[in-house]
């Protein structure tokens, strides 16, 4: 799988150096880059994106970096809608394990990672989008 650098240029504030950057806007990129890094390490996840990819017919869509980052924050939306008894299924459906009968082709995230990496959005994005600072 290609390294996930080239996801960098997404995030917010790459082009200043690190140097001018303010506190706040270097917790935010670090809380980016702690996603990434827990989906990068979700290796079920990047496997089966990979299979998806190499199968016959198959695009090289499925395990590109971006891709996978898409994917399993639209997995998480649809869990945390679906765990409020208010959720509603038009914004986001499809992901769940019970979706795809071939688990080994899963496009999404499942199980123990899919945990993982909704406990990685839940604590990190408010960060990310500067809604707190780190250690306060």
């Amino acid at each position: 799988m290609r390294a996930f650098t080239y996801i960098e240029p997404l995030l917010w504030y790459r082009d200043k150096p690190v140097a001018s950057q303010t506190l706040e806007q270097k917790h935010q990129l670090l809380a980016f880059h702690k996603i990434v890094s827990v989906v990068r390490n979700s290796i079920k996840y990047v496997a089966c994106a990979q299979k998806i990819t190499a199968q016959k017919g198959g695009r090289k869509y499925w395990d590109l970096p971006e891709e996978l980052m898409a994917r399993a924050f639209e997995a998480f939306i649809e869990d945390t809608i679906t765990s409020d008894s208010n959720g509603t299924k038009w914004l986001v459906t499809g992901t769940t394990q019970d979706d795809y009968p071939d688990n080994t082709m899963h496009p999404y995230p499942i199980g123990k990672e899919r945990i993982e990496i909704n406990q990685a959005f839940k604590r990190l994005l408010p960060y990310a989008f500067g809604m707190r600072l780190f250690g306060t």
